[in-house]
């Protein structure tokens, strides 16, 4: 993560000034020193990138505006919640828009891995609320594949965020790519996927489970 980056992500305040101020104001200054501070990490990054020969892709963000960027995408809100799942990528090929393809491919299965355990835990959670049969059990082990065929289609909402290549001594191009996808997005959209496909192939199942999902929101 970026935060790994930075010399400390940490804003300190006396009690004192921790009471006199509302959780708004302490956000506020919380993310205008860690921009700061995120902002001289990316610079110093960016310079031992260049250093090292890597240079963006086409015309591009400069290295260290991709950097100061991609923190945002990286880093929990002022709540602690992650919005972002974000990936890597790293490919080597004879041409720079080869090595580019391949490190996208696989900063996308790396995306797809964790979209899938992500979809897992929501399926299973979604299901511990109730009493599950094994003829519904059954059902929900046939959705797997649509599923997977959900997630699938949802990488085509994935953004670059980073992206940069260097030439290596043998001729051939080096490239590493970040990838990222908002992960709360999904998750609702997901959970409209599923209860649809679970409408289709058990009704007794999908009522079972809306009016659970529903009475849980509401708590």
């Amino acid at each position: 993560m970026f935060c790994a980056l930075a010399l400390a992500c940490t804003v300190q305040a006396s009690p004192a000034d921790q009471t006199k101020k509302t959780n708004s104001e302490r956000n506020a200054e919380y993310r205008k020193e860690y921009d700061v501070k995120a902002s001289k990490a990316a610079r110093n990054r960016a310079k031992e990138l260049v250093k090292a020969g890597w240079k963006p892709v086409g015309s591009g963000k400069s290295i260290e505006a991709q950097l100061d960027r991609a923190w945002q995408y990286e880093e929990p809100n002022e709540n602690g919640e992650f919005e972002y799942i974000v990936q890597p990528g790293t490919s080597v090929g004879n041409t720079l828009a080869s090595a580019q393809a391949a490190a996208k491919q696989q900063a996308r299965l790396a995306l797809a891995k964790s979209l899938e355990t992500e979809m897992a835990a929501l399926i299973d959670g979604s299901l511990n609320h109730i009493e599950v049969s094994d003829e519904d059990v059954n059902d929900e082990n046939t959705m797997n594949e649509v599923n997977t065929s959900f997630v699938r289609q949802n990488l085509k909402k994935a953004i670059v965020i980073s992206e940069w290549y260097r030439k290596n001594a043998n001729g051939k191009y080096e490239v590493e790519v970040s990838m990222a996808i908002k992960i709360a997005t999904f998750k609702e959209e997901a959970k409209d996927a599923w209860l649809n496909e679970i409408k289709n192939k058990n009704e007794d199942l999908f009522y079972k489970l809306n009016q659970k999902l529903e009475q849980l929101k509401s708590e």
